[in-house]
């Protein structure tokens, strides 16, 4: 009997070191999903762009990306960083939105994303990557940093704030974003019982960023968001140390679905946004 219990006890302990060690050295497989190839393009709606190809920090890989150009002296520019499982092809839109508003527009698939090449995504080169598009503009499209925006989305958001704790831009937009991956990890019961702490090594701490950049910032959540709760928007609101800083809440809105379910209220609020943090520069 006693032999038994011990087999089974070692057993399951076998299995749960296991499982810390696949979570440990694959964790990026879990937290993040490459979005797929990108198969339509801003042609679907008549819209003119540039498609572009920018060297990775390493200069052995490309990152693609396209680039809306309003043509207009001036103009402020969007940097759009996109969320987790999607591509160019699902941000025609937004990139739309933007020209529609005249603000230029750059948006990027990361490498390992639809068409940008390199290995499966980390933390650390989707960073790069971000950087490498800021530079991108900046030196070869000679933006004045003072008319650049980022804006991010979920994921993207994490990355946003990571550019600005690092370079100097207008301001940054993070719309439906999280804290940390280490607070997302306990929305899943499985996570719960692992030593987070000693093996999480793709951080995306947000709230430990925000408590250190001080530029313009606007936070965009909706209030019924069930993938990232809209209290951990208001976290990043809270702890943010920016002296310009604004949340606005979507009470109907859920974590991809802003302007469809409150269309007015959130181009209202981007386009105030960039032209008040640019019309001085």
């Amino acid at each position: 009997m006693t032999s038994t219990i011990f087999f089974i006890f070692g057993t399951i302990l076998i299995l749960y070191l296991a499982l810390c060690i696949a979570v440990k050295y694959f964790q990026n497989r879990l937290i993040i999903t490459p979005g797929p190839a990108v198969d339509i393009t801003p042609e679907i709606i008549n819209m003119e762009y540039e498609e572009v190809w920018i060297s990775s920090q390493n200069h052995q890989e490309k990152i693609h990306g396209w680039w809306i150009d309003t043509n207009k002296d001036s103009a402020p520019t969007v940097l759009y960083l996109h969320g987790n499982a999607t591509s160019l092809s699902d941000h025609i839109e937004i990139t739309q939105l933007f020209n529609s508003m005249s603000f230029n527009c750059l948006i990027i698939d990361y490498r390992g994303y639809g068409k940008s090449e390199g290995d499966f995504p980390t933390e650390q080169r989707m960073y790069e990557d971000a950087a490498s598009a800021y530079l991108f503009l900046t030196h070869n499209k000679k933006i004045n940093p003072n008319q650049l925006i980022v804006h991010g989305h979920s994921l993207g958001g994490a990355i946003a704030l990571d550019i600005v704790s690092h370079y100097h831009l207008a301001g940054a937009i993070i719309e439906s974003s999280f804290t940390s991956i280490r607070d997302m990890s306990k929305r899943k019961k499985i996570y719960r019982f692992l030593p987070i702490s000693l093996i999480l090594n793709q951080e995306f701490d947000s709230l430990e960023k925000v408590k250190k950049i001080s530029i313009p910032l606007l936070f965009m959540h909706g209030e019924k968001d069930r993938f990232v709760s809209s209290k951990m928007g208001k976290l990043l609101y809270k702890h943010s140390i920016s002296n310009d800083k604004k949340i606005v809440l979507f009470s109907q809105g859920g974590h991809a679905n802003l302007k469809i379910v409150e269309e007015e209220k959130y181009i209202k609020s981007i386009s105030k946004f960039i032209e008040e943090k640019t019309k001085n520069a």
